[in-house]
């Protein structure tokens, strides 16, 4: 494999600093000096019960279910974060104890413009090209708020009160950020801006580099000249990198199907030049989220779209409304269409009774990108990161989100055509027949009909796959571009360099994995091959194993 010259952000910075979470990643961390210990964070809470599969969350009921599943156990809290050095009895600026006060302010070193215009002025391709510039601006008290995910618990997002005279905490917000086109001298400065420190396993606080969640038409009414008012920018700090996203949403647009658009963007922050120095900076793909602007040029047809966990065909999810063009998601619709998947007959033609509600070639599509670029975090490998968009013909699609769990990805080095929810021991499983948790992929899998459709359009898709060439246009180019603009990290080295092998050896093995099935006649036999390659589950095809190396 080539070798990428080095340019190394945050050079001299001495140690790493990872939280105590459960979940954590040498790859692609830059590394920040850090003051006292902090004290250790509170247990995390213990996961709350399944809800009856009857009652459905937010609104939508499930039809016929079974009692829920019992919550997860909560993960252990992470410990304190750590205070700066100090004999002051006061928290410091990130919460472990013994550190120094807040300082009064984060001194501030933006970024040299020679003329600043209002954003929505701001005339520069947002998802065009990469290197763009975003310096926040935060003040101590939102930061030690946002480190401590003050608006991130319970159902208010926040207390309703709060001690003292400073900012209010909820929403998150930064008072300023500094927007820098690439190769521009003329930037923005949006005002005071929601920003929000996201994510699950990819979690980090300020000192960590985390992911974030910038909303800039929260508190002023405006937006980037492309429409967009929210954008996220993820950290790839769940051993992924930034890289692996990136170049999973590339193939999906590649192959034609509708998914967000991605750039590598600088980031900096005034927090950042206090605590270590000034200038210092890291690196973010920026993701377009599901809202207004994306519906409007890649879907204009959808008219409400559900985020979250879960599956509704089974009688539990978390699916919060993440856009609509009505005043709120149609959630009767969605409903009503659970109700439809709930009484149509499982086994032979369950696809027939069903495409009215179910878009099924879309769905086939969403399958086969699914275990082509091995995304396995989704709503098919884990019940996760499901989006559900509802089209004017009343009929539902899936949308690919939270990609970064791909191509090889240690967590799931595998995903099998056939891996549905539950086989690695996630959430999920199918009762067979008659049974209340429908896998929409393993349901099909039951009818003769809709199983050869799925399987001849994945076989058409992996020839058109293989005329991408995917490894040079696609793989190359996203991790070339990250030295041309000077964001390569040195993490980013070996994940390129899997990442070619990775979408060398997949269409071929996706290949043989369907003829496999199509000659065994398989069907739907609990999830395929176990990750030790031992064989699956005895469902409606028999106990199969598919050999995969």
């Amino acid at each position: 494999m080539r070798q990428r010259q080095h340019s190394l952000l945050l050079l001299s910075i001495p140690a790493l600093l990872l939280g105590a979470i459960s979940c954590t990643t040498h790859e692609g961390d830059n590394y920040y000096s850090g003051g006292g210990a902090g004290s250790e964070g509170p247990p995390g809470k213990t996961g709350a019960d399944g809800q009856d599969g009857e009652d459905g969350l937010n609104g939508l009921d499930a039809v016929g279910g079974q009692d829920g599943k019992d919550g997860k156990d909560g993960r252990d809290g992470r410990d304190g974060l750590p205070g700066q050095d100090g004999d002051d009895w006061t928290s410091g600026a990130t919460g472990g104890s013994g550190g120094e006060p807040l300082p009064e302010e984060y001194p501030s070193n933006l970024p040299a413009c020679d003329s600043i215009v209002p954003l929505e002025d701001l005339e520069f391709d947002l998802f065009g090209e990469d290197g763009h510039a975003f310096y926040f601006e935060v003040t101590p008290e939102m930061r030690q708020a946002q480190d401590n995910q003050v608006c991130d618990n319970g159902p208010g997002q926040g207390p309703v009160y709060e001690l003292g005279s400073g900012e209010e905490s909820c929403p998150p917000s930064a008072f300023n950020v500094r927007v820098v086109p690439a190769g521009s001298a003329v930037c923005a400065d949006t005002g005071k801006v929601e920003l929000d420190l996201p994510g699950q396993s990819s979690w980090r606080p300020w000192s960590e580099i985390p992911n974030f969640k910038l909303d800039v038409g929260q508190f002023i009414d405006q937006k980037f000249a492309s429409g967009d008012k929210t954008l996220r920018m993820n950290n790839g700090q769940a051993d992924s990198t930034i890289v692996r996203e990136a170049t999973a949403l590339a193939i999906w647009r590649a192959m034609d199907y509708p998914a967000p658009k991605t750039r590598f963007v600088k980031t900096q922050s005034n927090v950042w030049d206090y605590d270590y120095e000034p200038g210092v900076f890291a690196a973010h793909v920026m993701v377009q989220p599901y809202k207004k602007a994306f519906f409007a040029s890649e879907l204009p047809e959808i008219t409400s779209a559900w985020e979250g966990q879960g599956n509704p065909f089974s009688g539990w999810s978390d699916l919060e409304c993440e856009w609509s063009k009505p005043k709120d998601c149609e959630d009767s619709k969605l409903r009503d269409i659970v109700q439809v998947v709930s009484e149509a007959p499982q086994g032979e033609g369950f696809m027939a009774a069903t495409e009215g509600v179910i878009d099924w070639p879309m769905l086939h599509k969403n399958q086969c990108l699914s275990a082509l670029t091995g995304t396995g975090d989704d709503w098919i490998h884990n019940s996760n990161n499901v989006v559900i968009a509802l089209n004017t013909d009343g009929k539902i699609i899936y949308l690919p989100y939270s990609t970064d769990i791909s191509g090889g990805h240690p967590w799931y080095p595998t995903t099998p055509y056939d891996a549905y929810s539950g086989y690695y021991g996630g959430y999920g499983g199918y009762y067979g027949p008659g049974g209340s948790d429908i896998q929409l992929p393993a349901a099909c899998a039951q009818d003769s009909e809709c199983r050869t459709l799925a399987l001849d359009t994945c076989d058409e898709m992996i020839d058109q796959f293989e005329a991408l060439d995917v490894v040079p246009t696609i793989v190359e180019e996203r991790c070339d571009t990250l030295d041309d603009t000077g964001l390569r990290r040195p993490a980013d080295d070996d994940v390129c360099d899997s990442l070619e092998d990775f979408y060398s050896d997949r269409p071929g093995e996706l290949r043989e994995e369907i003829a496999y099935l199509r000659e065994t006649g398989g069907g739907f036999g609990g999830a395929g091959p176990t990750p030790d390659g031992s064989g699956g589950a005895i469902g409606s095809g028999g106990a199969i194993g598919i050999p995969i190396d």
